[in-house]
């Protein structure tokens, strides 16, 4: 395979429940699980994203009205100053620096995450101090979504949901 062909990989393909947008111009994080967006993402135009001047990537642009249960967060200037992200940035620098913002604002419990819990009836457990137990794995897509989010913080009021792209530099 080229690696200058564009190979349908996003969304669709993707094993991840949830997916984190960070957006940096408008300081916000989207968060939205990534089954309540395949049913209507087909009603969205196509968009192209570029590196170098070259397509990269294509794509859905959704507003973030019409996206369900999106839980928006503001990301903490302290977040931003530890993992800087700029416009001119690499997007490998972006991506990982947008990882450790969405690491750091799930620990410190900025971002909500639904919890499946099983309650334990057996007395042994319970005696050994096991009463509910958390069952389900989180996997987790992050996305970089430089000028995505809020159109009145200055952003563009949609999210960029990836659905296409090419590996130009062979960077995985």
């Amino acid at each position: 395979m080229s690696y200058n062909a564009l190979v349908k990989y996003g969304i669709s393909e993707e094993s991840a429940q949830y997916r984190i947008h960070v957006c940096v111009h408008v300081k916000q994080i989207y968060v939205y699980e990534r089954t309540d967006v395949l049913p209507i993402i087909d009603n969205y135009p196509d968009r192209s994203a570029f590196t170098d001047k070259v397509l990269t990537a294509k794509g859905k642009i959704i507003p973030i009205t019409e996206i369900p249960e999106l839980q928006t967060v503001g990301i903490p200037e302290d977040y931003l100053n530890e993992f800087p992200i700029t416009r001119n940035d690499s997007t490998s620098n972006k991506g990982n620096n947008a990882v450790f913002i969405a690491k750091k604002a799930l620990i410190s419990g900025l971002i909500r995450l639904k919890l499946y819990s099983e309650i334990i009836d057996d007395k042994t457990l319970q005696i050994e101090g096991a009463d509910i137990i958390i069952t389900n794995k989180i996997i987790i897509q992050v996305k970089c979504d430089y000028y995505g989010g809020d159109k009145r913080l200055g952003g563009t009021g949609n999210l960029f949901i990836q659905t296409h792209e090419r590996n130009l530099y062979k960077n995985y």
